[in-house]
């Protein structure tokens, strides 16, 4: 069980790092390179910088974004117990770093704060107490914030994993339906599902603009992935 992995050694040792299967597949689908340059937009506490790391096999150089410094100290303390060396650490919100500039990282992850639908447990209260009306539409408004910024940094040539874990059309496909607008060199790129036969999972199916979307179920989280090309 995962409270009996939590106890074991390798946990406690840095050797393994438990997630969900759905998050897996943002750094897996964005195919981080040893020796690129990536920006990781919304990192505590860590899963997926430590995992970008790993495929990286630790070279090239990782920028994390995190603006809370609680979550930040988690962020550190986790990437230091799995041995990360490439990454740097950045408390600020995304959609302000490096404002001035552009055109700097070969790969981005934009896993974005988002309403939190694919959590959402009838039998656990806390899972959506926190949701309101106008939940959604703030979100959204924080996530193309967040997009634009990364479209900016990110090199021509480069590419960009969209995710939220959030099951909405508005958090989703609109935030990149009005990038696709706004950026002309901006694409939907298919892709090849990097864990075999996924799709053939029932809560897993091609979303709009070549999206991944995956439903909640007892196997997986509720989510909903697109990678970008940048021209």
């Amino acid at each position: 069980s995962e409270k009996e992995l939590q106890k074991s050694s390798p946990y406690k040792e840095g050797k393994i790092y438990l997630q969900g299967l759905s998050g897996m597949l943002a750094p897996l689908m964005l195919e981080p390179k040893s020796g690129e340059r990536v920006l990781d937009m919304a990192a505590a506490p860590g899963s997926k910088t430590t995992m970008l790391a790993g495929l990286m096999n630790n070279q090239g150089s990782i920028d994390a974004i995190e603006p809370d410094y609680i979550r930040m100290e988690r962020l550190k303390f986790n990437c230091n117990i799995m041995g990360v060396e490439n990454t740097e650490f950045h408390q600020i919100v995304g959609e302000k770093f490096k404002k001035e500039e552009a055109e700097l990282y070969d790969a981005v992850l934009a896993d974005v704060p988002c309403s939190g639908e694919g959590r959402f447990n009838l039998h656990d209260k806390p899972s959506y107490i926190f949701w309101k009306h106008n939940t959604v539409p703030k979100f959204a408004r924080l996530q193309y914030k967040i997009l634009k910024a990364a479209i900016r940094l990110t090199k021509p040539g480069g590419r960009i994993l969209y995710s939220t874990c959030t099951m909405n059309d508005q958090e989703n496909e609109g935030v990149i339906l009005q990038a696709l607008e706004e950026f002309p060199e901006l694409s939907c790129t298919a892709f090849k599902t990097p864990i075999n036969n996924i799709e053939e999972y029932e809560p897993v199916s091609k979303g709009a603009l070549k999206a991944l979307r995956i439903t909640p179920s007892p196997r997986f989280e509720g989510f909903f992935l697109c990678l970008l090309n940048k021209a």
